[in-house]
């Protein structure tokens, strides 16, 4: 008899340790299945005062920083305004706007982005990131978006 109840204890420790194991996997895919399901994040959009419409004359740029932790460079060419990051999508330096060649200037390996945003030169592959932008009245709005739902 003690064998035997020595066998159902040994079974029943082998079935707890089973389950323990198994708990943490089952738990990590079980949130990743939910997550999976959830339908996707929206962005939630911010309107910003980024400038007062005297301060941008027609086919003129201006650098604006410290709005909502970014750097814009505002462009306005005939009657659009044009808002754009000044962080460069290849490694994340500062690009620059330079008027006479009408083109943003990435310091760090020479890259050069058209008046579009749009990669030139260098081993930049992606576009700047552009944001909407309006003058409303005597102000210039930009929509800038978060990762938060909104």
């Amino acid at each position: 008899m003690p064998d035997a109840m020595a066998e159902t204890r040994r079974d029943a420790l082998a079935r707890l340790v089973m389950w323990l194991a198994a708990v943490p996997p089952a738990a990590v895919a079980s949130l990743i299945g939910v997550r999976f399901l959830q339908p996707p994040r929206r962005q939630r959009v911010i309107p910003v005062v980024a400038a007062r419409a005297v301060e941008l004359p027609r086919d003129a740029a201006l650098q604006v920083e410290g709005i909502l932790g970014h750097r814009l460079v505002l462009r306005r060419e005939r009657d659009r305004i044009l808002a754009f990051s000044t962080v460069c999508p290849h490694l994340g330096c500062m690009v620059t706007w330079q008027e006479t060649a009408r083109e943003f200037l990435c310091p760090c390996h020479a890259g050069r982005f058209d008046a579009a945003g749009l990669p030139v030169a260098g081993p930049v592959e992606a576009p700047l990131q552009r944001f909407p932008a309006r003058q409303q009245g005597e102000l210039i709005v930009v929509d800038l978006s978060t990762g938060e739902e909104g």
